[in-house]
């Protein structure tokens, strides 16, 4: 017999899918972060310098190379040491018609000649022809273009050498990378300032000052502050009297540059827009955005949809008049919305709600009677079009029961569900427009509870919680669980069930597990008494970790 405990407190699941598609989805960081990979100034001992510039820009939707130096084995080998893999490189746009800026170039297309390469229209044939011979693809660029979100090249500056710099869009304002700067520094930030009427956070590369007297270099200082320029990072071709004096003048905002020197900045819009805003976890979970969704009542986990820019979570409220209910909250204009009620059953209890893999579908459970006995709770469907919620539909029987509550259905892409009946784990096949009869998932269920399924969209792994003796509960616990995993192998059956471990798993209930919109975060609920319920979060790496140790 077995000795399963009933959960009668409804919570929700946060399921956001991982879609699959045909190509890599490339996902943005938090952060951008620039590498200066080639100068002829040192910042980080170990790196070759040698005359020349190149830098790299990461934390965009592409990862842009920005010139290549002069030599191509200094430059993948700076690269290498600084841990930096040039094949991620999406995007190489080159300043100016000189070697010491497009030198590299050769060698680095051989490594990786998947890139969209960006020439000024006024460069040598030569150049053309070199991207062309790898099988790179040629980007004209004459007039202002933008390369992603973010990221701006200036199109052709200047009279006798022919220029383009490279602008970024960030929360903190411009920052402008030069070349050579032939064309003169300040019009080059003139310029980026036309392009984007922004505040210049920062402005560094080559300022091409070298032979300059200290009144001209005095002069740019002061045009420098009237622009507004915060930060300044003269090097290459700038000269050690224009560094010396932008030292003095800018003091602490005075940028040193050099081989390997980072700089980190947030991206447009960044934290308004991937999860809430919240720094992400590392290997120890930690609350998910308590200052915005938190309340004294019980928020128990989050649903985003695919595209990110809606959220909806459970509130449980034992005082309100309906105990389950749920929320969302929207981006809208870069800012999210305060979160208000989402209702399709009218005054019943509502809760569990997740998005389908495409978008089409927000799937939760209702306890909606259908007739004067009380129905137990079932999963049900509204589907999503361009103009909000359609009307809420309840799945069929072969789902569905009379006897038993259905909880907490996850969909993979072929929109197969996985759900929770009475202490198993079920699951029912989407054939021919239609669910067939469902089935319990035998070799995940046990004597004890199984719950609260997160299927993966292409089926390969199984993430649940267990009442399973040898997890990490304190004893004595009204309800016992911890985060467990099973991978789907070659012949379709499942692996043993792995305990996720003690980083994620506590003394308090762990429960409601899913994962972020680009894979890389487990999200769940952590439940401790009836005033202790919140939703965490964790880095996804112990998936990873544990299928390797399967092999």
């Amino acid at each position: 017999m077995k000795t399963k405990s009933t959960f009668l407190v409804s919570l929700f699941l946060f399921n956001v899918i991982t879609i699959v598609l045909a190509e890599p989805v490339k996902v943005t960081n938090t952060d951008l972060n620039i590498t200066i990979l080639y100068d002829n100034y040192i910042f980080k001992e170990g790196l070759k310098t040698d005359w020349g510039f190149a830098c790299l820009i990461e934390g965009l939707d592409k990862t842009i190379l920005f010139d290549t130096g002069t030599h191509g084995n200094i430059l993948l080998d700076n690269a290498k040491k600084l841990g930096v893999d040039l094949k991620d490189v999406d995007v190489l746009a080159i300043s100016h018609d000189h070697r010491d800026h497009y030198g590299g170039m050769d060698d680095f297309l051989k490594q990786n000649n998947q890139v969209d390469v960006y020439l000024l229209e006024a460069f040598s044939k030569q150049r053309t022809q070199t991207v062309q011979r790898y099988g790179a693809n040629v980007v004209s660029v004459q007039e202002p273009l933008q390369i992603c979100k973010g990221a701006w090249l200036t199109g052709e500056l200047g009279t006798q050498i022919k220029e383009q710099t490279l602008v970024l869009d960030t929360t903190k304002g411009l920052v402008v990378i030069t070349g050579c700067a032939h064309p003169g520094i300040v019009s080059i930030v003139k310029k980026a300032r036309e392009i984007i009427p922004k505040n210049v956070h920062m402005v560094f590369g080559g300022f091409h000052m070298l032979h300059k007297s200290e009144d001209d270099i005095q002069d740019t200082i002061k045009t420098f502050r009237k622009l507004g320029v915060k930060y300044a990072g003269p090097s290459h071709c700038s000269g050690d009297r224009t560094i010396t004096m932008f030292r003095r003048a800018y003091g602490e905002n005075f940028i040193k540059l050099g081989a390997g020197k980072r700089i980190t900045l947030a991206w447009p819009d960044a934290n308004k827009w991937m999860y809430l805003g919240q720094k992400p976890p590392k290997d120890i979970p930690v609350k998910f955005a308590p200052e915005m969704i938190a309340t004294k009542a019980r928020e128990l986990a989050c649903s985003f949809s695919p595209d990110g820019k809606q959220l909806v979570f459970t509130r449980s409220d034992k005082n309100a008049k309906i105990q389950q209910t749920l929320f969302t909250s929207k981006l809208i204009n870069n800012q999210w919305t305060k979160p208000k009620e989402l209702r399709f059953t009218g005054k019943y209890p509502e809760m569990e709600a997740f998005f389908s893999p495409n978008g089409k579908k927000l799937f939760f459970t209702s306890r909606y009677p259908l007739n004067d006995s009380g129905k137990p709770n079932n999963l049900w469907f509204v589907e999503i079009t361009e103009t909000g919620f359609g009307k809420a539909q309840k799945l069929p029987d072969t789902v569905n029961t009379e006897e038993y509550d259905e909880y907490y259905g996850s969909v993979s892409m072929n929109e197969n569900i996985y759900f929770q009946r009475h202490g198993d784990i079920f699951y029912s096949e989407y054939i021919n427009g239609t669910y067939i009869e469902a089935k319990p998932l035998k070799e995940i269920n046990s004597q004890y509870h199984e719950s609260h399924p997160f299927i993966a969209p292409d089926e390969s792994f199984l993430i649940f919680d267990s009442a399973r003796p040898g997890g990490y509960d304190e004893p004595g616990g009204y309800i016992k669980g911890d985060l467990y995993i099973s991978f789907h192998k070659d012949n379709r059956s499942w692996s043993e069930p792995v305990n996720l471990g003690p980083k994620i798993n506590s003394g308090k209930i762990d429960k409601f597990p899913a994962l972020s919109p680009d894979g890389k975060y487990i999200f769940f609920s952590r439940i401790g008494s009836d005033k202790d319920a919140d939703i965490y979060w964790v880095s996804a790496a112990i998936i990873q970790e544990l299928k390797a140790k399967l092999k």
